[in-house]
């Protein structure tokens, strides 16, 4: 995820090195020494996005990764990416993507296969 802005201030640099698919925002901001209230507030003002979407976002694009490098079956990757319950990774993902975790599978293997056939 590309910010519109640079980021400029030193603990949301810190912040952004530490956060993975892996962590919470609670956790990263004991780490840059914020309340994660805070830590959310300043995030906004320095990049523009809140701090829960751009964790969202960072989840579901590894997800997007894993479904179409692995055949791992949905629920491992909902778990794998950090979702307790594949319903909640599903509705996710059909929002971010506006599809499917299956359908969007299934659509990238097609692209890919018509792309190994072309020479």
């Amino acid at each position: 995820m590309e910010f519109s802005r640079p980021v400029a201030d030193h603990r949301i640099q810190k912040a952004l090195s530490i956060l993975t698919i892996s962590t919470t925002p609670a956790s990263v901001a004991q780490s840059v020494n914020l309340s994660p209230s805070w830590l959310g507030h300043l995030f906004k003002a320095e990049t523009g996005v809140p701090l829960r979407f751009y964790v969202v976002s960072k989840r579901l694009e590894r997800a997007a990764d894993l479904l179409q490098g692995t055949q791992m079956r949905v629920k491992e990757v909902a778990y794998c990416v950090g979702y307790g319950h594949p319903s909640s990774f599903v509705r996710a993902f059909i929002r971010h993507y506006g599809t499917t975790p299956q359908r969007f599978r299934l659509v990238q293997q097609q692209k890919m296969s018509t792309k190994s056939a072309q020479c």
